[in-house]
């Protein structure tokens, strides 16, 4: 009799490991998804973190696991959202130009940016070779960056 009422507490036990299991994984699942629409909604992860009680760490990691299936179709369509993100940047510059032209400072500023990123898009950004000032001294290092002109 003893020993059966042991397995009935076993088979509990399992029971409610299994359970507690499961509810914690139904858990993880609102979380990562609550994250994924916080994120979507504009916020930081440092912000995710505070709103769902978790680390740091933890926000980064939710939303990455929550869109790691989203990441392979994103590579196959990598070409055409380029594309789209390239078009909305003409657009851009496009509504700046006039600006520009005239010599207005935070549309000079608006125009770098939106040059930046054009670039960073496109794969034009090379890091600059360091060139040493000295061969004796390797220490001291100048980088040379060159920016093309812009024209309006």
């Amino acid at each position: 009799m003893e020993q059966e009422e042991g397995r009935q507490q076993l088979k509990q036990l399992r029971r409610t490991s299994r359970e507690e299991r499961v509810q914690a994984y139904r858990r993880r699942v609102e979380r990562r998804i609550k994250a994924v629409e916080l994120r979507n909604e504009g916020k930081s992860y440092r912000a995710i973190a505070v709103e769902l009680g978790t680390s740091l760490t933890q926000a980064v990691n939710d939303v990455k696991v929550a869109l790691a299936p989203l990441n392979k179709r994103e590579r196959e369509m990598a070409p055409e959202l380029r594309q789209t993100e390239a078009q909305r940047l003409d657009m851009a510059a496009e509504a700046i130009r006039q600006q520009v032209a005239k010599g207005d400072l935070p549309a000079v500023d608006r125009w770098i940016t939106v040059s930046a990123r054009r670039a960073k898009l496109m794969g034009l950004d090379m890091p600059p070779e360091p060139v040493t000032k000295d061969e004796k001294d390797p220490q001291v290092t100048i980088q040379v960056r060159y920016v093309d002109d812009i024209k309006p």
